[in-house]
């Protein structure tokens, strides 16, 4: 009697279980490329940061030139090239939107030579093919953030507004320290 109450009872905790995976299944539009980098990724629901501004450390904003060419921080004000929307996909996982509707990606496209932690940034990319980035705030006392590569220690570094902006620092200074403007992500 004890036997055949147990295997009831396993045989309901796997009707369960089975149930709450069929029916918590969520059906996507991913392509097979973003559900095998999004799999293993913790799920939550997407918040859109609008009207964002980021400065620099040298005071200036980082700009997405519409998409036309890299992207920069040597703005000394925000106008609508220095807005965006920050478009949370994941834990901490953003996706940066510019004012003309494109997101932000790494150009690899410059040459076979360049590292694509070094090629220049552009805000010209369908959601597709936009890059994850992992915002967080600065552990030290500023209360500034740092932006980089989703799970991977390359920081978006602002090259102090001289050169166009890229993922090329494995540490993070002066020039990988942002002030983000409308948005607090521990406010949702």
């Amino acid at each position: 009697m004890k036997t055949i109450l147990l295997n009831t009872k396993i045989l309901l905790l796997v009707s369960v279980v089975s149930f709450f995976s069929i029916s918590c299944e969520k059906e996507t539009n991913n392509t097979p490329e973003e559900t095998a980098t999004t799999e293993n990724v913790a799920k939550v629901p997407e918040i859109i940061y609008s009207n964002v501004t980021i400065q620099g450390n040298n005071g200036k904003f980082i700009s997405s030139e519409n998409g036309q060419a890299p992207m920069t921080c040597n703005r000394t004000v925000a106008d609508t090239w220095e807005t965006f929307q920050l478009v949370r996909t994941t834990v901490n996982g953003y996706k940066i939107r510019g004012n003309n509707g494109k997101y932000v990606r790494v150009d690899e496209s410059t040459g076979s030579n360049v590292s694509p932690d070094v090629a220049p940034l552009y805000c010209d990319a369908d959601r597709k093919d936009a890059m994850t980035f992992w915002i967080s705030r600065y552990p030290r006392p500023s209360g500034k953030y740092f932006i980089s590569k989703y799970k991977v220690a390359r920081y978006l570094t602002s090259e102090n507004g001289e050169r166009p902006m890229n993922l090329n620092r494995t540490e993070i200074d002066t020039w990988e320290e942002f002030t983000i403007t409308n948005f607090d992500p521990h406010n949702n």
